[in-house]
């Protein structure tokens, strides 16, 4: 929207912007103000502090992100600025003696137990099918129709989640403010700069695969996973050892080939002999 266009909604608004009260929050050594990085390098640092946030619909919390802004004689201003109820008065989080049974147990005809009460779903990928089926003692051949992006699930997780979901990190509560008050356009140049420090860590297995033929992406806009999670929702592997297996070359490619017909015998782009064919139809993404 723009400083300007904000300011007019707020003032335009009938009830203004019906904040009673906004304080920080210095309750933990997460919460109060200090001095951080506001980018993925660490090369531009501002003040970040959470907030308390009082409405007069309930109670919110928030993350407000300051940088000195060098084209106005270095003035502190507001970069990014989120805050999500927490609470809505008289619809209070239901914990204590007031959360509800989970089974009201005794002649009750028809009740369902919490197991009853879930829904369960799966989704397996390409390469999680293929390394199963090679550690059974099956001939495994993968067809690779579009490019993937691949990462190792150590040096991924270490870059992207590191300092914020990990052990002795922040609350998860925190995090997930922390994670969320990231504008998709800066998350989008903060995973650039990841992406190539996962590429740098995994440069030997990046290198084996496209010997092998497989062929790799780097994301959309050079982002690596998460973005191409956010947009797609497939197209990518977290590599948890199949990656080597195809490197090795105990798990076949088939590269740029979409199948376009079955037979009794196999399958064509072009005749390949195959006695069992699984569909892992995530590559282009979960919406198709």
């Amino acid at each position: 929207m723009g400083p300007d266009k904000i300011v007019s909604f707020i003032t335009s608004a009938p009830n203004g912007s019906r904040v009673l009260s906004i304080k920080f929050d210095s309750s933990n050594v997460t919460r109060k103000p200090s001095v951080a990085a506001v980018d993925f390098n660490g090369k531009v640092n501002g003040v970040v502090s959470f907030l308390t946030v009082e409405p007069d619909v309930g109670r919110e919390r928030g993350l407000v992100r300051l940088l000195q802004d060098n084209q106005d004689n270095n003035k502190w201003k507001t970069f990014t600025l989120l805050t999500a109820m927490h609470e809505s008065e008289g619809h209070e989080e239901t914990i204590g003696s007031s959360r509800p049974n989970g089974v009201d147990h005794g002649n009750h005809p028809g009740r369902k137990n919490w197991q009853e009460q879930r829904i369960a779903t799966e989704n397996y990928e390409g390469h999680d099918i293929a390394h199963d089926f090679y550690e059974h003692g099956y001939d495994v051949t993968i067809v690779q129709s579009l490019s993937t992006y691949v990462m190792s699930s150590k040096n991924g997780l270490d870059v992207l989640l590191g300092g914020l979901y990990e052990e002795g990190g922040p609350q998860t509560e925190d995090a997930d403010i922390m994670f969320m008050s990231i504008p998709n356009a800066m998350l989008k140049r903060m995973h650039q700069d990841a992406k190539a420090e996962i590429s740098r860590r995994d440069e030997k297995i990046l290198k084996g695969l496209e010997k092998a033929g497989f062929k790799l992406d780097d994301g959309p806009d050079d982002t690596g996973f998460f973005m191409k999670y956010f947009q797609r929702g497939g197209g990518y592997y977290i590599d948890v050892g199949c990656s080597q297996l195809i490197i090795d070359g105990k798990i076949k490619v088939k590269q740029g080939q979409e199948i376009r017909k079955l037979s009794h015998t196999g399958y064509c782009s072009r005749m390949v002999s195959c006695s069992k064919l699984m569909k892992s139809s995530s590559q282009r993404g979960m919406r198709t």
